[in-house]
C-alpha cells in the first residue's frame, strides 16, 4: 500500500506503549522552479494536527491512538506525532494523517495539505 512517505518501514504498537514518536519529514523544494519536495520552495510549517484511520473499514478519523499533544512541528519542517496504544483501538493496520499548514515564501497565503502514513500496526 502506497502512502506519501518514502520507504517501507512500519511502526508496531503493542499494549502498554506510550508516547511512541512517529517522525515525519517534509522537505521543501530545492528551488522555486523545482518540484522535488513535499513543500514549496522556502516554506516552513506553522501548525499541524493529526488523526488516525483504521484501514479495514470506512470509519472516520479518531484520536484514539494519539497522545494528548498529538503532533508538534519543529523549525526544520519535521513533525512528530506521538502514538499511544489504546485498548479501544481496533487491532490491525492504521493510517496516521498529519495535516500541515505552512507559509509560502513570498506570499501572504498559507497552504494546508494532509499527508498520510499508512503503516501503523496495532497488536
Amino acid at each position: 500500500m502506497s502512502d506519501k512517505f518514502s520507504g517501507s518501514e512500519s511502526i508496531t504498537l503493542y499494549p502498554g506503549d506510550i508516547n511512541v514518536p512517529l517522525v515525519l519529514r517534509f522537505p521543501s523544494a530545492s528551488g522555486s522552479t523545482k518540484n522535488d519536495g513535499s513543500l514549496p520552495y522556502g516554506s516552513t510549517i506553522i501548525s499541524t494536527s493529526a488523526l488516525v484511520y483504521y484501514l479495514d473499514d470506512g470509519s472516520s478519523g479518531s484520536t484514539v491512538l494519539l497522545s494528548t499533544d498529538a503532533a508538534e512541528a519543529s523549525t526544520n519542517n519535521v513533525v512528530t506525532v506521538w502514538l499511544t496504544h489504546s485498548s479501544d483501538a481496533n487491532k490491525g493496520l492504521h493510517s496516521v494523517v498529519a495535516t500541515i499548514v505552512c507559509n509560502i515564501s513570498g506570499s501572504t497565503r498559507n497552504m494546508t495539505r494532509p499527508f498520510d502514513f499508512d503503516r501503523v500496526w496495532v497488536k
